[in-house]
């Protein structure tokens, strides 16, 4: 009987409790702390590939940019194999393209429209690839101005004088009021 007298008096005593509560506080704390700390790692490394991504595809693009500057003019073009326009262009921050250029068979005007490829490594292995179609008029007409107006000329309302013209931006009504 005294054992289970003095098991009643171990079990009503306090002493000790509040250790163990402190101590799963503790352990509740640290581990909210250790998610935190681990969502905004991934956070960050989720934002850092999106930017990486971005500036990789921007490198595509100024690789379509590049390659268009060194087409020669004319009627058609000669690319009847995959031909390298630029073989590599690297920038200092780790990105780099490569542009090759093959003509569409295709298109119904002969050579007159090609694929160009854009191809652009950037870090931690990033690739992106930008496919450009570039057509020629097969008839030889000059190209498109800064100042386009599409349309049937007999119905565009414009009025030139020699050299010079000028674009007012003002909207008009279907009855002609601004």
């Amino acid at each position: 009987m005294g054992a289970e007298k003095m098991m009643k008096r171990i079990l009503q005593n306090n002493r000790g409790i509040s250790l163990l509560v402190v101590v799963m506080v503790m352990v509740l704390l640290l581990s909210m702390t250790g998610a935190s700390l681990l969502f905004s790692a991934l956070n960050f490394r989720s934002a850092n590939n999106l930017r990486i991504s971005t500036t990789t595809l921007q490198a595509a693009d100024a690789g379509i940019q590049h390659a268009l500057t060194l087409i020669p003019s004319g009627g058609t073009f000669s690319y009847a194999s995959q031909t390298t326009l630029v073989s590599s262009y690297a920038f200092t921050t780790g990105y780099s393209y490569m542009v090759t250029a093959l003509n569409d068979s295709a298109s119904s005007g002969g050579n007159t429209r090609t694929i160009l490829t854009s191809t652009a490594q950037g870090p931690n292995g990033a690739q992106k690839v930008v496919v450009a179609y570039l057509t020629r008029d097969a008839g030889g007409a000059q190209g498109q101005g800064a100042v386009y107006i599409p349309g049937n000329a007999s119905a565009i309302e414009t009025s030139f004088s020699g050299n010079s013209f000028l674009i007012s931006g003002n909207d008009k009504n279907f009855d002609g009021s601004t």
